[in-house]
């Protein structure tokens, strides 16, 4: 899904993660996983990336990323795994129906970087703010994927540093993400992308259902 539409692999894997893994370890998994895919799909596009569109959003999505991941560490497992549901099933829903958004200057920018950070620590989905920041700044298509894995990429770092958790990581996960992009690869341009963006914001609700379901059961 991200190698299709530029986002979308934390979306889907992370509330997956957090319900077989918790919460603190399966963000931290998410974001280690995403981190190489992010690396792997900017290289061959890097001449395409243009940091001076997301520094100011970065700077807002490291602090709160950080200030999130430290405070998410220290908490219960099961109200962090239902937040990690609910900010999921939200953040699919606003990709979803894509609300009007207006302004792209340093507001805009400010707030859509501070969600993104709060949401990847939080729950290892940190795109949905800064894709629709982009939407409504009208960026170029080509621009679009790299720039985000290089923001992406970044804020994961943050995200790492405030867990204090660095996940050891199989193979099987690491192939099946290299399977992912090659199929994503083959079926970009086959598939258009509004199909692809649909199929992934359906999986990515339904793994947020999955971890509010299983975490509220742990509760009871």
């Amino acid at each position: 899904m991200q190698a299709l539409t530029g986002f979308g692999f934390g979306l889907v894997c992370s509330p997956f993660l957090v319900a077989a893994l918790g919460p603190v370890k399966g963000i931290a998994t998410s974001v280690v996983l995403a981190s190489a895919l992010n690396v792997a799909i900017l290289l061959p596009q890097a001449r395409n990336a243009r940091p001076s569109r997301v520094w100011l959003i970065f700077a807002f999505s490291a602090i709160a990323a950080f200030l999130t991941a430290r405070f998410v560490s220290d908490f219960a497992s099961a109200p962090i795994s239902i937040a990690a549901g609910l900010v999921t099933l939200v953040a699919a829903a606003l990709l979803w129906f894509r609300p009007t958004t207006s302004g792209s200057g340093k507001v805009s920018q400010a707030l859509a970087g501070t969600m993104s950070g709060i949401m990847n620590s939080a729950a290892g989905v940190g795109g949905p703010p800064v894709v629709l920041h982009a939407t409504a700044a009208g960026w170029p298509r080509p621009i679009v994927v790299p720039t985000l894995q290089l923001y992406f990429l970044a804020t994961n770092a943050f995200t790492l540093v405030g867990l204090r958790h660095i996940p050891s990581i199989t193979a099987i996960p690491l192939v099946a993400m290299v399977v992912g992009l090659i199929i994503g690869g083959l079926l970009r341009g086959r598939l258009s992308e509004p199909a692809a963006r649909r199929a992934t914001l359906l999986l990515a609700a339904i793994g947020g259902a999955i971890v509010i379901v299983s975490s509220l059961g742990s509760l009871t």
